[in-house]
């Protein structure tokens, strides 16, 4: 949740001080300045995305700036937001810091330097019959942060001609099913009501693969999270999960669990926040990870945006093996044609809970709609 800590070994204090029930909302935030070009908000709390989306719903500019930059004697980080003033730019600023806990610098001229215009996306949100809990977490923060957002179910997907309904698409943990074992049965069409069955079917390589493939090669943007990046490989993206290498016969074997297993720690990561994928993000963050594919880049078109850099990267929790992590890639992205795929092997929004990694996710979508060109596709 990027909150700093440090490990107590001494005796703690016999007793702590309440905390008032009041403080748990963010404090208030404020118009600084009194320029009147536009407003400066940091990319770093994620509350500016709500901000983002209100905007957004209005037809209002968003920029994100790519260097990072000092106003009023404070240092942001890239991806601080550029919002040209308007009369309904200020309107909706002014209603929102406060609640929001958001501090908008006004300023008397645009700041230097290159900018990404963020423009409104159409989401499909992946979600299979019966229900994905990790579709349906990521159903509550898309909520929470006020996305846009339709879903979409495997027959969608196999019937193709994603790329006129949907500016993304994303892809959850747990929407491929597991990697061994049996599929999760289906009804029989007849025997559910009319309105559930459009849900029915199954994500597969030989019928859906092939649709996400060339959605993201029409321009699409694919992000896949968790268990279900390991779908990047089958859609053409040119990388290797270091757990699961490719044998002699070129199909790919799982590390046993007596080698490595990791089940569901929390790991410390670097991170290149100045790529617009991790706009935000600490250079050092921490992951909520759940023995999930790790990446080697195998070729110009993937380049990695989160990555293991020591043998012990454990922070909290069990690890066995751990060491086979490092030098790998636990974030990429990739160009594919004229689209990208963000490969997102942590589980950066588990249950709702890791709050200092929900903007990979959202930077991505949001990347989806904006003039920041992939990288060089394949």
């Amino acid at each position: 949740m990027n909150v700093a800590f440090d490990r107590v070994l001494d005796a703690p204090p016999p007793a702590f001080p309440l905390v008032p029930e009041e403080i748990a909302a963010p404090p208030p935030g404020r118009v600084l300045g009194s320029g009147g070009a536009g407003w400066i908000v940091d990319h770093g709390v994620n509350n500016s995305f709500t901000l983002t989306n209100r905007l957004l719903k209005a037809g209002l500019p968003v920029f994100w700036m790519k260097e990072g930059l000092s106003v009023d004697g404070q240092t942001l980080a890239p991806g601080a937001l550029w919002i040209p003033a308007s009369a309904g730019a200020k309107a909706i600023v002014s209603a929102a810091v406060a609640p929001l806990g958001l501090d908008a610098h006004a300023v008397a001229a645009r700041p230097g330097g290159e900018a990404v215009a963020i423009r409104p996306v159409k989401i499909g949100l992946v979600d299979i019959y019966g229900g994905s809990m990790a579709s349906g977490w990521t159903r509550w923060i898309f909520e929470q942060y006020e996305f846009p957002y339709e879903l979409v179910y495997p027959q969608a997907l196999d019937k193709g001609g994603l790329k006129a309904k949907y500016d993304v698409l994303v892809f959850q943990s747990d929407v491929l099913g597991r990697e061994e074992g049996p599929v999760r049965p289906q009804p029989d069409a007849e025997t559910i009501p009319a309105a559930y069955r459009k849900m029915l079917g199954t994500i597969t390589p030989e019928k859906t693969f092939p649709q996400v493939a060339t959605f993201a090669r029409a321009g699409g943007t694919v992000i896949a999270v968790g268990n279900a990046t390991r779908m990047g490989e089958q859609i053409g993206v040119p990388v290797t999960n270091l757990l699961a290498p490719r044998g002699s016969d070129g199909k790919p074997k799982r590390v046993s669990a007596n080698t490595f297993y990791v089940p569901g720690s929390i790991l410390s990561a670097q991170v290149d926040s100045g790529d617009p994928l991790a706009f935000g993000v600490a250079p050092t963050v921490n992951l909520f990870y759940n023995n999930n594919p790790v990446f080697r880049a195998d070729g110009p078109a993937v380049r990695k945006v989160s990555w293991f850099d020591k043998d012990d990267p454990l922070v909290s929790g069990w690890a066995w093996g751990q060491k086979l992590l490092n030098g790998g890639a636990g974030i990429v992205e990739a160009g594919l044609g004229k689209g990208r795929v963000f490969l997102m092997g942590p589980e950066v929004t588990q249950r709702g809970q890791p709050f200092a990694t929900f903007k990979f996710l959202f930077n991505g979508v949001l990347l989806s709609g904006s003039d920041a060109g992939p990288v060089p596709g394949n």
